[in-house]
């Protein structure tokens, strides 16, 4: 089964801030995950130079997470640690990213993330990543805004200090947003 869901996230950066806000993020993720007190969440086995074939230069990681302590409980008890990796290759070919997980105990489970970073009106452009028009028929997309869409109360995932409605980067001398900021924000 395939499913196909295209997230359209216009964000008041442009794309050279928005790099290197993602290379930031990730280096350390990495880093709070290789710090925990139960050993290293995260394996990094390849981090070098690449050139993709249609994308061009970049970096291409190839990442283990080790996800046991993760799941829920339930899950635990019947899947094994040594069978609980997640296994990332991704190719960062800049504002290009490709990145496909696995799990090797599932053979026919794989997600691929395709990013595709773009300046401009944010949302607008119907094909960003080239899909063929066979394809495209199965596509959903959805809009995210950063602003008017609400985690739920009991998410784990939380804005904390970086709230986009709250906090402001003094540097590029944007925010708090507010509703509406996408008409009335000012290029980056």
């Amino acid at each position: 089964m395939v499913v196909m869901v295209e997230f359209r996230i216009p964000m008041p950066l442009t794309t050279e801030e928005y790099r290197i806000g993602n290379l930031f993020t990730t280096a350390k993720t990495t880093k709070l995950e290789a710090q925990r007190s139960e050993g290293a969440g995260i394996e990094v086995i390849k981090n070098e130079p690449c050139n993709h074939p249609k994308y061009g230069p970049g970096q291409y990681t190839l990442k283990k997470y080790y996800i046991h302590d993760k799941l829920p409980g339930w899950l635990r008890t019947i899947l094994p640690k040594a069978n609980a990796v997640l296994v990332e290759e991704s190719y960062n070919c800049f504002p290009y990213v490709r990145t496909e997980l696995t799990i090797e105990l599932f053979k026919k489970f794989k997600m691929t993330v395709e990013t595709q970073l773009r300046e401009g009106p944010a949302g607008t452009e119907d094909n960003a990543l080239q899909i063929p028009p066979r394809l495209l028929k199965k596509r959903q997309v959805e809009g995210i805004d950063i602003v008017e869409s609400k985690l739920p109360k009991d998410s784990a995932a939380k804005y904390g200090e970086f709230d986009p409605t709250t906090s402001r980067c003094g540097r590029a001398a944007r925010g708090p947003l507010k509703k509406g900021w996408r008409k009335t924000q000012v290029k980056p």
